[in-house]
């Protein structure tokens, strides 16, 4: 992830040496895409580097970590000699972009706990106005359905 915050922030510099609108930059970041706006701009600020962003957003962003149950990762790898879908969603979870963001997950811990101490030293970014938006349900409340119960046939 910082490998791409690295490439954002060289991105905001060709933006700004071509663009007449100067310091009028958004980023918006899409679940990963959050946490490498969110490493880019707060890096750039603290190195004392321009980054010339006026907004930040982040979209389901996972600002303290992924959250995939233990439970569902041991299935997708149990299941993955059997399934062409679990093999895939499996791969998916042994990235290198998913495993520093996976709170918990099979085997080592320690890309995500160096990763999100990082972020934590560096905070959000100051500089910018900034927006969070979660497609959730506010801490599971709203659903009309129970827990364990079917909801798919």
């Amino acid at each position: 992830m910082q490998k791409n915050a690295f490439a954002v922030l060289q991105l905001l510099q060709e933006i700004e040496k071509q663009s007449e609108y100067s310091g009028n930059t958004v980023i918006v970041g899409a679940s990963m895409g959050g946490l490498v706006g969110r490493y880019a701009l707060t890096y750039a600020e603290k190195y004392g580097l321009l980054h010339h962003t006026f907004t930040f957003i982040s979209f389901d962003t996972p600002h303290r970590g992924a959250n995939i149950p233990l439970g569902v990762q041991e299935w997708l790898h149990y299941f993955a000699s059997d399934s062409r879908q679990a093999k895939d969603a499996n791969a998916q979870l042994n990235t290198p972009a998913a495993k520093p963001m996976l709170v918990l997950q099979r085997g080592d811990n320690t890309e995500h706990v160096y990763f999100y101490n990082e972020l934590a030293k560096l905070g959000f970014p100051r500089q910018t106005s900034n927006l969070a938006m979660a497609n959730g349900s506010s801490g599971g409340t709203g659903y009309d359905f129970q827990p364990a119960e079917k909801i798919i046939d």
